[in-house]
């Protein structure tokens, strides 16, 4: 079944019995109260959703042997916003080129339930809790029970509304992008983390606390936009700093042992300071 979007504020809805169905939401889904049974016999029936998901009531679960799939597919940013009660398994999946920003609200988003959640190779997510995402327990916007995957592969953008940790389910070694865009306020890098080969940190808003937690590899890129850092890039990793969007003072993203290559990318009238000898 295909529809364009999916409203539910009540009662009990069911995608699938005894044989794996799908319903494929092309837009917006929205649960505010009622019981969406996902799956009610052995298969895996699935939630195929090209919009918003919104879940602010209601219970969504599975009843049997089988289990719910909820699958975010849009070429694009898809906003989720919890509230609701997820029990049973239920897994959450992001495909690739996806970007699933959770919500902030009063209380950030959570993802919760006994399934699984995976952000493929590629797909982005927004994280807005304070305490950013974990690899396990009952902590940051990823709360389910089952394996998170989190792949080095993926892309992890910090942009809540208040000061945030990183957190452990960031991975090291990462060869997506780390970008941290929470204006005004400090989002601390709380465990030792490298950013890959090929892997890129982007400042686009707010404070970047690194400490000494923060190794470059090389060939491994910071840009600056209009964020800053504090702490050194650790490694002897060659890495490159670009400068971008808006006059600027440069920063301790220098200060690594590595730096190679400085592009300074403003327009006409915008204009870099140095803010100490640096030595690449």
């Amino acid at each position: 079944l295909t529809v364009q979007e999916f409203f539910q504020a009540g009662g009990v809805f069911r995608v699938g019995a005894n044989s794996a169905r799908t319903l494929v939401v092309t837009g917006n889904t929205s649960i505010t109260a009622g019981t969406m049974y996902i799956s009610t016999g052995a298969g895996n029936d699935t939630i195929i959703s090209g919009g918003d998901f919104t879940h602010t009531g209601g219970t969504i679960t599975e009843s049997s042997t089988g289990a719910g799939v909820i699958y975010f597919t849009k070429a694009g940013t898809q906003l989720y916003t919890s509230g609701g009660t997820v029990s049973n398994t239920i897994h959450f999946s992001v495909k690739s080129g996806t970007t699933l920003q959770m919500g902030t609200a009063a209380t950030p988003a959570t993802i919760t339930g006994g399934g699984t959640f995976t952000l493929a190779p590629g797909a982005t997510l927004g994280i807005t809790s304070p305490a950013g995402i974990a690899s396990s327990g009952a902590t940051g916007n990823i709360q389910s029970t089952g394996t998170r995957t989190l792949p080095v592969t993926a892309n992890y953008t910090y942009n809540g509304g208040a000061a945030q940790t990183t957190g452990t389910g960031l991975p090291s070694g990462l060869t997506g992008i780390l970008t941290i865009d929470n204006p005004g306020n400090t989002v601390t890098l709380n465990n030792a983390r490298t950013i890959g080969n090929g892997g890129s940190l982007v400042l686009a808003g707010g404070t970047f606390a690194a400490g000494s937690s923060l190794t470059m590899s090389s060939t491994s890129s910071i840009t600056r936009r209009s964020g800053s850092m504090t702490g050194t890039p650790q490694g002897a990793g060659v890495y490159d700093v670009t400068y971008t969007e808006g006059s600027k003072t440069t920063g301790t993203e220098l200060a690594g042992s590595g730096l190679r290559h400085v592009t300074v990318s403003l327009t006409d009238g915008q204009v870099l300071t140095l803010d100490a000898s640096r030595s690449p």
